[in-house]
């Protein structure tokens, strides 16, 4: 009955449908207009207050729910739309994509190329924003529903739940933690040579803030005095032999051809970059720029009257050590943006920092102390903790690397005994995994031995059945460890490492039930907070200068239909 009503954020009011499309529409249409009704309301009074208000019938709400249905079918298919209901529905999942504003349909431009080219019946921007953009965000919200139809919870649920088991502390994000923490707080911040540098590369960039114009005017001059460099000494070697000028002629005139297709191929668009706190690897993408502009810069500085600020040759010299050794490190982001990410990765990560950190003979002062620093500092921002251990042992390829076997045995039977004997026993291991003998499971005793034990007092009987009940128990609890057993020792025996985490226990789920289980609580927890630092990203695009007044509840949408699209592509 979802049709029938529209959810606001902002009152937690439900409102009906209809009246929101009647009223909304208009150039000034108000909100307070719009029948309304608690959150908890029963869906019969819409229906109801739909057939006396508008008089529509519920066939009529089942045809527009078809019309939807239809129209996110032929999303993935990319069918061309043969109604008005599918254009504007198109349009909105257009603009959403791209985070433009609605009004864009309205401006003078698009309205000329749509009139000379496609000729849409175009809605209004205030259509689009109440109707259409409803209906987008009910229908992705649906296909987001379906793929998380088999997950119990999110990463940040299991997080909590596996600290208040396991007492572990609250895990970070490992890609601040090595970017900016480990590099820059612990390390270049604490060498005075290496920080008093990167602020003479700051003020370098703060004093070249708005002179982009200067640096591009400075590379074409420099092009233009090569090519007649060029020219001119072409036209030298002309003049000094005259067997066949024509042929020389020609030569030079294909070598200026040839230099000006691979300028105009080559040339690239070169801007200096700043360092921002909240932003990673931004020292590196500073000083990366500022080295391969440094003939540039150092010419701009000393027309704008500041050579001091010029950087010596020695200090080129190290940062350029200073870029190839931050390069190696810009690597680990790769690891923490990729689709399904786990702790597992924090092992293999440690071990290229002590690879990348190992001295070399030919090293400068400051490098070696830049590696020093991080080597000294690495267990404190990315210790190999217990859980980071937990999430490895289910990891078959980095599981052999950081443990031995008897040590990922005792290791998983402790997990096992941990989770098992917690409160979220049912949760993680399901109800049919619940050691549980309780009446059914001395039944069996009291019933067959009722009629024997008539003359025996009642506290014989009790005493008896505990004892029964007791040893029936130790022997499920015998029997459930020998299985167990069994399971850790095929799931040791397996050897990998092609295949991801993930992609293992999704393949053999039904091979190791009891430890697939337990992977999946400690699989789940990502090891860094790239998606949320997404979403503000494309949030901070929707959000600009000209957009500033966007109500709350429809940037929930926009945003919503931005990052997730891609799911009505898919069939």
């Amino acid at each position: 009955m979802g049709d029938l009503y529209v959810n606001n954020r902002i009152d937690d009011k439900l409102y009906c449908k209809l009246c929101f499309e009647a009223d909304m529409t208009k150039e000034h249409g108000m909100l307070s207009k719009v029948y309304s009704l608690g959150e908890k309301t029963s869906s019969g009074n819409f229906l109801a207050h739909a057939k006396a208000a508008h008089k529509e019938s519920a066939i009529f709400l089942k045809e527009q729910s078809s019309k939807l249905t239809n129209w996110i079918q032929t999303v993935p298919k990319g069918s061309p739309a043969t109604s008005q209901f599918d254009v504007n529905r198109d349009i909105v999942l257009w603009l959403c994509q791209d985070l433009l504003p609605f009004e864009l349909i309205e401006k003078e431009g698009f309205q000329a190329f749509n009139k000379k080219n496609i000729h849409l019946n175009l809605p209004t921007s205030r259509a689009l924003a109440t109707t259409a953009l409803a209906d987008v965000y009910v229908g992705l919200k649906s296909k987001v529903k379906e793929q998380l139809a088999d997950i119990d919870s999110d990463g940040a649920a299991n997080m909590i739940r596996l600290s208040r088991l396991l007492g572990h502390e609250r895990v970070t994000c490992v890609a601040h933690c090595v970017n900016n923490n480990l590099l820059i707080t612990d390390t270049l911040t604490k060498i005075p040579e290496a920080q008093a540098l990167i602020s003479q590369c700051k003020d370098i960039v703060s004093a070249l803030h708005f002179k982009a114009h200067l640096i591009e005017e400075f590379v074409l001059e420099q092009k233009e005095a090569d090519i007649f460099a060029k020219i001119q000494d072409l036209q030298d070697e002309i003049d000094a032999d005259s067997n066949d000028p024509i042929d020389e002629m020609d030569d030079a005139e294909d070598w200026q051809l040839g230099t000006k297709k691979s300028n105009q191929g080559s040339q690239t668009h070169k801007t200096l970059k700043t360092t921002v706190p909240t932003r990673w690897n931004s020292i590196l993408n500073m000083i990366r720029s500022l080295v391969s502009m440094e003939t540039e810069v150092t010419e701009i500085l000393k027309r704008i009257g500041k050579p001091l600020l010029c950087l010596l040759p020695d200090d080129i010299k190290l940062l350029c050590n200073l870029v190839s050794f931050l390069e190696d490190f810009e690597k680990f982001t790769l690891i923490i943006i990729e689709v399904s990410p786990n702790l597992s990765a924090i092992p293999l990560i440690r071990a290229r920092i002590k690879k990348i950190c190992a001295l070399a003979p030919r090293d400068p002062l400051l490098m070696k102390r830049v590696k020093e620093r991080i080597v000294k500092n690495m267990d404190k921002r990315i210790p190999m903790s217990d859980l980071v251990r937990a999430t490895a042992v289910f990891d078959p390829a980095v599981r052999d690397i950081t443990m031995t076997k008897d040590e990922s045995r005792e290791l998983l039977q402790n997990l096992h005994e941990k989770l098992n004997s917690s409160r979220f026993s049912s949760t993680v291991f399901g109800v049919g995994d619940e050691r549980t003998t309780t009446d059914g499971g001395s039944g069996g005793p009291s019933g067959g031995n009722g009629d024997h034990d008539g003359d025996v007092g009642g506290s014989a009987k009790r005493l008896r059945l505990e004892l029964l009940a007791e040893a029936q128990e130790d022997a499920e609890a015998h029997s459930s460890s020998s299985i167990l057993d069994q399971e850790i020792d095929a799931f040791l025996a397996v050897r990998t490492r092609d295949q991801g985490a993930l992609d293992f226990w999704r393949t053999h789920s039904n091979t190791f039930p009891t430890l697939s289980a337990m992977a999946r609580c400690y699989l789940s927890i990502s090891p860094g907070s790239v998606p949320v630092e997404c979403m503000f990203s494309s949030t901070g695009l929707l959000l600009n200068g000209k957009r500033s007044s966007l109500a709350p509840s429809r940037c929930n949408m926009i945003s919503f239909i931005h990052d997730n699209a891609k799911l009505l592509y898919t069939t």
